[in-house]
């Protein structure tokens, strides 16, 4: 809304030569302040915003104006030079307020245009909304690891298995090695750089090389997303990785973003369509970034004829908040520093503490070389190793003579902050996204192929238990006096094995016993449900059996819920006392002829044991789990072999204390109680996450009396990764699951089996035996 005031005077000018009058209504207005759009004010944040204004009659203009506040909220403030602030509370979230503000022009005695004085008003709405996130200053340990790879043969493609949903990627080391170069015609140069495909991060590396035969070594640095803005600049996140496509060739490229906010360099780079230049000497290549007028720029270029190459850039920068350039920072856990005028097939000396930082190469320039276009050597190298206590720089173009020189940016993060030479989980026991893959577990079974509608559950005879053990009838109470717990399925070679926990209480004597079956007629690897293996529980094959029962103690006679760890396998049990143990077997050869490892035995004096968990950590360490149904309690392994056994510190998180809460609705009336979890078990992620996932079915008595089957996943995080911490468990996801005709039931128990990176499975235990005794049927929820 705009509204002018003028003085109504009618204005008399006299001049010698005669006078004539001159009506200010005649004229068009003095000034107008310019349109303001409605405005949004960040709770907590200082909201500032410049009015300005335009000038109409020029040849009255004395430039006398001041702005004012006519209305707004309260502690608003308009300057004279209209400049309008104001700060507002998080208590006004979401409240539009209406803002007018006016200008005056004062016009001197003499004017000879406009009395004194003329006004214009402008109004607008400013609505505030919350608050940002506060930029961080501080990046907690763990947030970043280095990991070598190396033998990755040539025009590499390669699956790191790290998760892209949950870490972002990037190259700070190359070496292409025994490779001849192709100075031939036009091509793709050279590709560096990581890529995210599906769920998971893949490498690409390919030198134009003469039949495609030299042999990759990459470094690689992942950030976790938690840390780390992609494609953006918004100062939300410490760091930032951004990518530049299709720069052109001999780039001096301006990224706009400010050296007062970020240290920056390359972590990956493409030079695409080239033809290599092997004569003569000059700079071979740079690939570096710099800071210019308050920017950092991108230099990049390969010695290409006529300049033809194009350029892919892929950049990695983290906030003068955390980084510097220049030499290491006492408060700063991330330095940049430039290493110029190195020799040729150098091994050069930082000096900087291999001790204290973990570093690698973001920035390169090889000068003054002649390209070596004859036979096979070594191509490039270039990265960063440590030797002694310090971090030396290798450096090396496959050159005549040797005799190019190098600069080299350097990139270092604090110990703890980062770690180096991460080995990953196998793929046979991770996943690349927990939550993702396991929600995509379908619910139910599929129909089987040969039998209509029949539900698809597997089977395999019982030749071994003798009769009434593991039974519904009367003389084993009906069932509820013994039965079958967890179930788990072996890996590798053994993954034609699946293993069952049970307790035997009314027999003589009381037994704990783990029960081994092979499915002699499936595969070790991939599904056994789907309809390629189909055959219906009724007629499992006879090389479906029952091979070994494994009995364990008498006075511990009730056996629980169990995981397997590759082949390493955590049973509890747990007697009629308050005592229990926890016990790990070694199924790695024969598994009918599996073994204790002693030294690994977790005793519980005071404190039951129904459900225990195993997983490997990404330190190579192993944590165990035991549920009583109030605690988690968390054992670490005081090294990376197992045999040693676990800490007996023991870190315990209490039900009540899992964010996002335990889930133990008993789904209406519970006749005997409420089911709680009967298998608890680890599900590590590709990157270290770890999860765990309950199963359990509502009712207590079930399959007797009828409940509902449940899974719930939960994500632990040790502070810092410190894994002798107690841990922080968030509740994460509820799947319901269904078995029918008492074929598989939660209330004895499921288990977890990884099959790769992509596959994550459920298999659901029996209570008992079936058909008499004859059979032991079960399900497996696979895709």
């Amino acid at each position: 809304m705009r509204k002018y005031v003028r003085s109504s005077i009618l204005l008399v000018v006299i001049v010698s030569t005669g006078s004539f009058v001159k009506d200010a209504a005649a004229r068009p207005p003095l000034f107008t302040i310019n349109p303001i759009a409605d405005q949004s004010a960040p709770a907590t944040v200082n909201f500032q915003y410049q009015a300005r204004y335009s000038v109409d009659d020029e040849d009255c203009w004395m430039g006398n104006i001041a702005f004012g506040l006519i209305s707004g909220p309260a502690s608003m403030m308009v300057t004279n030079s209209g400049k309008i602030t104001w700060t507002p509370s998080t208590s006004q979230i979401g409240e539009p307020y209406a803002v007018t503000i006016n200008a005056t022009a004062f016009t001197p005695f003499g004017n000879p245009c406009y009395g004194n004085p003329a006004q214009d008003f402008e109004s607008f709405t400013v609505t505030v909304t919350a608050a940002p996130p506060p930029t961080p200053t501080a990046l907690p340990n763990g947030s970043i690891f280095f990991k070598e790879y190396t033998g990755l043969g040539d025009n590499v493609n390669f699956n790191t298995g790290i998760s892209a949903l949950t870490h972002v990627c990037g190259i700070i080391g190359m070496a292409a090695l025994d490779g001849d170069i192709n100075e031939d015609d036009d091509g793709d140069i050279l590709q560096v750089y990581m890529y995210a495909s599906g769920l998971e991060w893949w490498i690409r590396a390919d030198f134009r090389t003469h039949h495609d035969d030299e042999n990759w070594d990459i470094d690689i640095l992942c950030a976790k997303r938690e840390v780390a803005n992609v494609g953006g600049e918004a100062l939300t996140k410490p760091l930032l990785f951004k990518n530049y496509y299709n720069l052109g060739d001999n780039i001096n490229y301006d990224t706009r973003i400010r050296t007062s906010d970020y240290v920056c360099g390359i972590v990956g780079l493409a030079a695409i369509d080239g033809d290599l230049n092997e004569n003569d000497t000059g700079t071979i290549m740079q690939t570096y970034m710099f800071q210019s007028g308050g920017t950092w720029r991108i230099r990049a270029d390969f010695r290409s004829h006529h300049d033809s190459e194009s350029w892919d850039i892929y950049t990695f920068c983290a906030s003068t908040k955390v980084a510097q350039f220049g030499n290491p920072s006492p408060t700063k856990p991330i330095f940049l520093k430039a290493f110029n005028g190195l020799a040729n097939n150098g091994h050069y000396d930082t000096r900087i503490s291999a001790t204290d930082y973990v570093c690698g190469v973001v920035g390169m320039t090889a000068y003054d070389g002649d390209i070596e276009e004859h036979d096979g050597g070594n191509i490039l190298e270039a990265y960063m190793y440590p030797a002694g206590n310090t971090w030396r720089i290798r450096t090396d173009f496959r050159t005549h003579k040797d005799h190019e020189g190098w600069n080299i940016n350097a990139l270092c993060v604090k110990r703890g902050v980062a770690t180096a030479n991460v080995v990953l989980p196998a793929p046979e026991s991770c996943v690349a996204n927990v939550p993702l893959l396991f929600d995509k577990i379908p619910g139910k079974v599929r129909p089987s192929p040969h039998f209509g509608s029949t539900k698809k559950y597997l089977g395999a005879w019982n030749t071994l238990i003798p009769w009434p053990r593991y039974t519904s009838q009367a003389a084993n109470n009906f069932g509820l006096g013994e039965h079958f717990q967890g179930i788990q399925r072996l890996h590798g070679s053994n993954g034609q094995y699946f293993v069952i926990s049970g307790g035997i209480k009314n027999g003589s004597p009381r037994q704990s016993q783990l029960i081994v079956f092979k499915m002699g007629s499936q595969l070790a690897s991939g599904p056994w449900a789907l309809p390629s293996y189909g055959h219906s529980y009724k007629f499992p094959s006879p090389l479906d059996r029952m091979v070994s029962v494994i009995d364990i103690d008498i006075e511990l006679w009730h056996g629980g819920g169990i995981q397997a760890h590759q082949n390493f396998l955590a049973i509890p049990i747990t007697g009629d006392d308050r005592e229990s143990e926890v016990r790990f077997f070694d199924f790695t050869g024969a598994p009918e002829n599996a073994f204790e490892i002693g030294a690994a035995r977790l005793i519980r004096p005071d404190k039951k044991s129904y459900a225990a968990g195993l997983t490997r950590l990404s330190n190579q360490r192993y944590m165990a789990l035991v549920w009583d149904d109030n605690d988690l309690d968390f054992y670490y392994s005081l090294s990376t072999d197992f045999r040693h056994g676990f800490d007996t510190s023991l870190q315990r998180v209490n039900k009540n204390d899992v964010i996002g809460g335990v889930k133990e609705d008993c789904g209406g009336i519970s006749p005997g109680g409420c089911g709680t979890y009967q298998n608890v078990n680890f599900i590590p992620q590709c990157d270290g996450a770890i999860y765990v996932v309950g199963t359990r079915n509502t009712k207590k008595a079930s399959p007797t009396v009828t409940g509902t089957d449940y899974a719930d996943v939960y994500r632990v995080d040790w502070p810092d990764n410190d894994y002798s911490a107690t841990p922080i468990i968030h509740h994460i996801l509820r799947k319901q699951f269904y078995c029918y005709n008492q074929q598989c039931n939660f209330g004895a128990g499921a288990g977890i089996y990884v099959q790769d990176r992509s596959h994550l499975w459920l298999y659901g235990a029996s209570h008992w035996l079936h058909n008499g005794n004859a059979r032991y049927n079960f399900n497996e929820y696979s895709y």
